[in-house]
C-alpha cells in the first residue's frame, strides 16, 4: 500500500544563504480556486443593476448590503449568502436567475401564477337546477354536473351572463 504525503505537510528550500532554511506551508487542496461561479453571479448582478438603472451603493444599500461587500459580489470576488440574496430578492432581482441565468432577470417578468375561475355562482345554481330538471330521470349526479358547467361556460363565453352576476351579459338575450 503506497503511503500519501500529508497535504499540508512542510516544504523546505534552501535560501541563498545555504546555512538558513526557508520553510513554505503547501496545501495541496487548495489550488487556483475556480471563480467563475462567483464572477458569474457577478456578471448578473451588473446586469440586473444596470437594468435597474442603479449605482452600485444605491443597489447595495436597498438590498441592506455594504457597498465594499457588494462591489466584491460583482467583481467576482465574494458569493453572495442568502441574506444578501433576500435582499436582491427584495430589490426585484430573481434569485434563481441571479444563481443559475435561468428564467427572467426580474421577479416582475415571472409568469404569473393563473387565478382561479371567478363564479357567478347564481348564474351557476340556476344551469345545475335546469340541468337537473331538465334531464332525464336517473341521470347520474356527475353527469348532471358537467353538462351544468358545459352550460355555464357556454353562456359566459356568448356573453348571456358575466362572472360577477346575472343580466350583466352583453345582448338581449342577456339573463
Amino acid at each position: 500500500m503506497k503511503k500519501t504525503k500529508n497535504p499540508l505537510e512542510t516544504m523546505q528550500k534552501e535560501s541563498v544563504n545555504a546555512e538558513d532554511k526557508l520553510t513554505l506551508s503547501v496545501d495541496a487542496f487548495v489550488g487556483k480556486a475556480s471563480t467563475s461561479h462567483s464572477s458569474e453571479i457577478g456578471g448578473r448582478l451588473k446586469a440586473a443593476r444596470a437594468h435597474l438603472g442603479l449605482k452600485q451603493d444605491v443597489l447595495a444599500a436597498q438590498s441592506g448590503v455594504s457597498y465594499s461587500v457588494y462591489q466584491k459580489y460583482e467583481m467576482g470576488r465574494s458569493v453572495p449568502g442568502g441574506d444578501a440574496i433576500a435582499g436582491f430578492i427584495h430589490t426585484g432581482i430573481n434569485a434563481n436567475w441571479l444563481l443559475t441565468g435561468e428564467g427572467p432577470m426580474l421577479l416582475k417578468d415571472l409568469q404569473p401564477r393563473s387565478q382561479p375561475m371567478k363564479i357567478n355562482i347564481g348564474a351557476l345554481a340556476a344551469t345545475l337546477d335546469g340541468a337537473t330538471r331538465g334531464l332525464p330521470p336517473g341521470t347520474s349526479p356527475r353527469n348532471i354536473a358537467e353538462f351544468a358547467v358545459k352550460m355555464y361556460i357556454d353562456a359566459l363565453e356568448k356573453g348571456l351572463i358575466t362572472p360577477d352576476g346575472i343580466g350583466e351579459g352583453v345582448g338581449e338575450k342577456s339573463a
